[in-house]
């Protein structure tokens, strides 16, 4: 299946998506766009939105990504809240800070599609290579 900035594949007992972006907060944002497409099938109305604040720290940029993601994941699960759109207004070595805005996902009004348990490290690893930023992420069903 490919979707503008990420392409679904399997594995063996998994599921993952291959994302590229021209800046790491563009793989980022595709990386969540690619999570959300795993996570729900179709969304019958869209009622509302909601704003969270975000702050993140980690040792390295894909530990940024994994949390990042395990983030959108926690939303999800917890609140019923779907990933929409990023504002990253600090995306640096050290940290991240952004406001994420998500579709809530109230009364029955979707169908999910994946039961997504986790963000795995599994060969995860972000690559430049000319004008892009290339990453496969491996997602535990």
């Amino acid at each position: 299946m490919k979707n503008k900035g990420f392409k679904v594949f399997y594995t063996t007992a998994d599921i993952g998506i291959s994302v590229k972006g021209k800046t790491l907060e563009n793989l980022f944002k595709n990386a969540a766009k690619g999570l959300s497409y795993l996570l729900v099938k179709k969304i019958n109305s869209v009622n509302s939105f909601s704003l969270k604040k975000i702050k993140l720290k980690a040792p390295s940029t894909e530990g940024f990504l994994v949390k990042f993601l395990n983030e959108l994941l926690f939303f999800y699960e917890t609140e019923f809240l779907l990933y929409k759109d990023v504002k990253f207004h600090r995306f640096s070595d050290l940290e991240i800070i952004a406001d994420i805005e998500f579709i809530n996902l109230t009364d029955g009004n979707f169908t999910p599609f994946y039961d997504i348990k986790a963000v795995t490290y599994h060969n995860l690893k972000i690559v430049k290579k000319r004008v892009y930023y290339y990453a496969n992420i491996i997602f535990d069903i």
